[in-house]
């Protein structure tokens, strides 16, 4: 709560808040409401010092599985590629050129038959988010 009163303090009225779809739905069709509880507790401690939220429904490099955070495992499907390891001595956003990342977004954005509708998942879990924190 301290850092929520700090940043009112000096004059910040927003901020961006990071939500995971790999953490809203972590199994496919099934919310996890403890994870939502947490960010609703997080969303109060910024309504008390008046600071305003935006939810980011959050993602770098597709999924934790693939490269960095966002959707979560059953929704990635990378045509039986494996992604490589991270290089320690590389920025992380190089992982972006890594086959099995742009495969997994391949397929979230062309519709695979092992996954055809990954966008309509998608937006019914921000739609579960939205209606969650609506006010």
């Amino acid at each position: 709560m301290e850092s929520q009163a700090a940043l009112a303090n000096w004059g910040w009225n927003t901020v961006r808040f990071l939500v995971f779809w790999g953490a809203i739905e972590p199994v496919e069709g099934d919310y996890d409401e403890a994870y939502l509880d947490e960010v609703e507790t997080w969303l109060d401690y910024y309504a008390a010092a008046g600071v305003h939220v935006v939810l980011d429904m959050h993602q770098d490099l597709y999924a934790w599985s693939v490269g960095y955070d966002g959707a979560p495992d059953w929704a990635v499907d990378t045509g039986g590629l494996v992604a490589a390891e991270p290089d320690p001595n590389q920025p992380w956003y190089l992982k972006g050129a890594d086959a099995a990342v742009q495969a997994a977004f391949q397929s979230f954005w062309n519709p695979t038959e092992d996954q055809p509708d990954l966008k309509a998942k998608w937006l019914a879990a921000l739609a579960h988010l939205a209606e969650r924190f609506a006010d």
